[in-house]
């Protein structure tokens, strides 16, 4: 009853929402998937596939320039498809991966420590959504993400480690979809550049 109850609450979020709204969404989006994972598979299913619809249509309508509502609602979407049946919730999860990155690939060339940041949580919620993908779909998206958090990653001064580990582990985490020849060759790549200007914490 609870669990049904959040999701009619989502879905009574209007199409154009303010700001406190889709915090909202994400905080409500959380709370379903919790309720979900307590009940039998097949009831929790349809209830946390209608509360992502309402969160990816609210991701699709945030503007790529507020990582913060980007990420939050990214999140959601992804603990909800984690309650849904795989298949409809890769397709959900798509449409929301979709909107993250490109919203990665808005970063500007010259990156701030505001913006390093920034790229580090959208790949979070990027990886998180792409685990629920089809590998196939998941990759290219995944890709698109690793590329902007590589350059993130070059740009950060080698002295601040907890920057450059930050951007390290959402790398390889936006690796993880990739079929795993790919993953392989694009880990790699990185090996000669990014990656290994990051310190080990335990040789400091």
């Amino acid at each position: 009853r609870g669990a049904a109850f959040i999701a009619s609450a989502l879905e009574s979020t209007p199409e154009s929402m303010p700001e406190t709204d889709s915090y909202r969404l994400s905080s409500l989006g959380e709370t379903l998937s919790a309720l979900a994972a307590r009940m039998n598979p097949d009831d929790a299913a349809p209830l946390a596939a209608r509360g992502a619809a309402v969160i990816a249509r609210a991701l699709e309508s945030i503007p790529e320039t507020n990582p913060e509502r980007l990420w939050s609602l990214g999140e959601a979407l992804s603990a909800l498809a984690a309650r849904m049946n795989p298949d409809d919730a890769a397709s959900l999860a798509a449409r929301g991966a979709a909107v993250i990155a490109r919203a990665l690939e808005s970063t500007p060339e010259s990156m701030s420590e505001t913006d390093s940041y920034r790229v580090s949580s959208l790949g979070e919620a990027l990886s998180a959504l792409a685990a629920r993908m089809n590998p196939d779909d998941a990759a290219p998206l995944a890709a698109r993400g690793a590329a902007v958090i590589a350059r993130a990653l070059e740009s950060t001064p080698q002295t601040d480690s907890y920057r450059l580990l930050s951007l390290r582990e959402t790398l390889l985490a936006l690796a993880a979809p990739f079929p795993q020849e790919s993953s392989t060759q694009l880990l790699l790549a990185l090996s000669n550049m990014s990656l290994q200007r990051i310190p080990n914490p335990q040789e400091e």
